[in-house]
């Protein structure tokens, strides 16, 4: 069990209890920082943490206090450890497993043997000064990690807990209900989780997108997002301030397709880590994420010390991430979030190690017309070759005249939706055409189409038009690229940005 307060420290290490001879090694357990030696513990695995010099004697005091005020017994206990300072966030963690055995509150025997007909429990939470037990990130992936069949965790993280297959949750408010089932091993000394009816606290950003067909725009507008989402291409929309090109990217979302379970689960493993979905379950609807222009490079990609944290682009991941006002973001965020959106993945290195968070979204830029320096900066600029669509947004005349409204958003979505299917027919996966190597795409058009990019379209836009005309074919339902995709993709794609 992890031990904190708010005068002392929030913890998200995870200690797990197994059999007694279960136990790794400092070696052997990468999660193992110090040693920590507490007797009488019977051969009961014991995690080591981290301790602050200046600390230690508080610390002693007020652990010795939590268990003085939910125990019946005398603690008799004694922690040695390397004493080290807290990290960047002034966090200090101590595990103190073997402190209800040796305070009498349980029997070794019995612990161990539980431990072993159960095949192991992880304890997940923050223990306040009071016996509480509070939510930490990433629930979902140290439940995931811990490989146990039990899990003992706090009501706010109960809900993310249960959703990996295969584990039994048990949910403690406080630290007499652990008690409590150790001594007895009687499940009905907890609680259930909670079902999963409710909407997550982090669907508050990733909820459902608004309707395509509460706008006017033009039908190019329409087309771009439609071959934006079904090709996995990323799409810049250019236009003065009030046309309207925030609300378009906002829309976007509910083109894709549904996620399916495993999306839903590694978006929701994003939001956990970052902290987004505490007391939430299951995240359903793909995020949209929009940071500010002067988000810092670490905010856009994940950063921090002394574990880097998520950013933005892994918040999108599966959704769409809007980078608006483009021109104003930094060119050096920009060059780090393109090489970021090449790979699909981010790799953050610390000294203590590299830790690698997804990071496939859809990108939507937008920038104005007014000045052709800010929209070449742009468009030729970092992101210049992830944005393979590129159209430009005029303000809404009035009352609409001239412009049909916008098909619905279900619509739209169903035409995606086979655009997706045809894809995975030709074993690619689905949504991301733009990704496909310059071969693959030669090969499903037709003999017309190749003589007519190769006479009409500069050698190094030829597989960017292959690609957003290899989207378009699959819209249509066409098998193979023909001229007319070919032509439409010539109007659609951004002619200055580089090759992926």
């Amino acid at each position: 069990m992890l031990l904190g307060g708010a005068s002392l420290s929030r913890v998200w290490p995870l200690d797990v209890a197994k059999g007694p001879h279960d136990a790794a090694s400092p070696e052997e357990d990468p999660m193992n920082l110090n040693n920590v030696t507490c007797p009488h513990c019977g051969g009961l695995p014991h995690n080591p943490k981290q301790v602050h010099i200046g600390d230690a004697e508080i610390l002693h005091t007020a652990v010795r206090g939590v268990f003085d005020l939910t125990t019946s017994h005398a603690i008799d206990w004694r922690l040695e450890a390397h004493l080290t300072s807290p990290d960047a966030d002034g966090n200090i963690t101590l595990t103190c497993s073997g402190v209800l055995v040796d305070s009498n509150a349980v029997h070794v025997s019995h612990l161990s043997q539980m431990l072993m007909e159960i095949g192991g429990v992880a304890f997940i939470g923050e223990l306040a000064l009071d016996g509480m037990i509070r939510p930490v990130r990433g629930a979902l992936s140290l439940v995931e990690a811990a490989g146990t069949s039990v899990v003992i965790c706090g009501p706010d993280n109960a809900r993310e807990a249960a959703l990996v297959l295969g584990v039994r949750v048990l949910v403690a408010r406080h630290l007499r209900d652990v008690i409590a089932w150790l001594r007895s091993g009687d499940n009905d000394a907890l609680l259930a989780p909670p079902d999963d009816s409710h909407p997550s606290i982090a669907e508050v950003g990733s909820r459902p997108a608004p309707d395509l067909d509460d706008l006017v725009i033009e039908p190019v507008v329409v087309r771009a997002m439609q071959v934006a989402a079904a090709g996995g291409h990323g799409l810049l929309l250019i236009g003065p301030p009030g046309a309207g090109k925030t609300s378009v990217a906002r829309r976007l979302p509910g083109l894709l397709p549904a996620m399916t379970r495993d999306e839903a689960l590694e978006v929701t493993r994003c939001a956990s880590v970052a902290g987004l979905n505490v007391g939430g379950g299951l995240i359903h609807h793909r995020p949209f994420r929009a940071p500010h222009h002067s988000a810092s490079a670490a905010g856009l990609v994940g950063g921090g010390a002394p574990t880097a944290r998520p950013g933005e682009v892994t918040l999108a991941h599966h959704g769409v991430l809007l980078i608006d006002d483009a021109h104003e973001v930094s060119t050096m965020s920009l060059r780090f979030l393109a090489e970021v959106l090449e790979t699909g993945r981010s790799d953050l290195s610390r000294a203590s190690g590299t830790i690698t968070y997804p990071a496939k979204a859809l990108v939507v830029a937008t920038t104005e017309a007014d000045d052709p320096r800010t929209y070449g900066r742009v468009s030729t600029g970092p992101l210049g070759s992830i944005l393979d669509l590129s159209v430009t947004q005029t303000p809404r005349p009035p009352h609409g005249i001239g412009w049909p409204r916008a098909p619905s958003s279900a619509t739209a979505q169903a035409s995606v939706a086979r655009a997706w299917g045809k894809q995975a027919a030709r074993d690619w996966t689905p949504g991301a055409v733009a990704r496909q190597p310059f071969g693959l795409l030669l090969a499903t058009a037709s003999n017309d189409a190749v003589v007519y990019l190769d006479q009409t379209v500069p050698t190094f836009l030829r597989r960017r038009v292959l690609a957003v005309a290899r989207t378009i074919a699959d819209l249509g339902g066409a098998d193979a690229v023909e001229v007319d995709h070919v032509m439409e993709a010539k109007g659609l794609i951004n002619t200055q940005g580089g090759e992926r």
